[in-house]
């Protein structure tokens, strides 16, 4: 966050309440990373005519991508980025390739920050699908840019810590049907007898049947420490709400078993 003022202040002509919201929204760009499955850059309007200024990358902690320079801090003619230049143009979101490495190409997402009617940032991830082949992952955007939106107000930062590889992802829609469960979520619950997870509700009683015990944090409101057939579970909620109409969950799922017993 720190970073993100620095360089906005020193390179940009942003205003400071502008500079204030994009640094707030950093606090969750590594769990936007994460859910995204892929490494996310986050691209300003630099004070140099034709040239973007980055402010931030986050690589994901939920899948390997080789290893690149760090780009913050960095300017970028606006030439070499026609997605980004679209997307500040338009504020719409837009999608496209480029070349990760020599003879491969990633898939690119981008979508505008705004104040108000004006596109202040575009925010971008770079993921290669054809490893990915996960069934939905249009949910996996649609969350992460629902987060975005939602880190505007003021947020806990644990409540947005990093996802590992090991964690499970179920996303809801408005009702809390499930529309998205990643493979490790339908392998945790595989364990607790549950045969499908996608179009059932989060609180039917077949999710919650093997559950022998249920702690929450005062502290920590949007987690449980769950015990079920066996397993020591962590579940953390993330309830995105707009006009006070409930729009998404994001329920993380994360197997302690092995670390409590050690």
């Amino acid at each position: 966050m720190d970073d993100i003022t620095r360089l906005c202040r020193a390179q940009t002509w942003l205003t400071m309440l502008q500079i204030s919201l994009l640094a707030r929204m950093a606090i969750v760009f590594p769990f936007l990373a994460d859910l995204a499955h892929g490494e996310l850059k986050v691209y300003v309007k630099a004070k140099a005519p034709e040239y973007f200024l980055v402010i931030a990358q986050q690589r994901p902690h939920t899948v390997y991508l080789p290893g690149k320079d760090s780009a913050v801090g960095k300017l970028v003619r606006c030439i070499e980025e026609p997605l980004i230049k679209e997307t500040f143009q338009t504020g719409k979101p837009a999608r496209g390739k480029r070349e990760w490495n020599y003879g491969s190409m990633i898939d690119m997402f981008t979508f505008g920050i705004h104040d108000g009617d004006k596109v202040i940032g575009v925010l971008n991830f770079e993921v290669d699908l054809d490893k990915l082949s996960i069934e939905g992952y249009s949910h996996l955007l649609d969350a992460a840019v629902a987060v975005l939106y939602h880190a505007r107000h003021i947020l806990n930062p644990e409540q947005f810590r990093p996802i590992t590889a090991s964690d499970g992802i179920i996303i809801t829609d408005a009702h809390s049907r499930i529309v998205f469960a990643d493979a490790a979520a339908q392998r945790i619950y595989r364990v607790l007898g549950v045969g499908s997870l996608r179009g059932g509700h989060l609180f039917d009683r077949q999710m919650t049947q093997h559950v022998t015990r249920e702690t929450v944090e005062t502290e920590r409101p949007w987690q449980k420490e769950i015990t079920a057939g066996g397993l020591i579970l962590i579940r953390r909620e993330i309830v995105i709400r707009e006009g006070g109409n409930l729009c998404m969950r994001i329920v993380i799922i994360s197997d302690v078993t092995e670390t409590r017993a050690k």
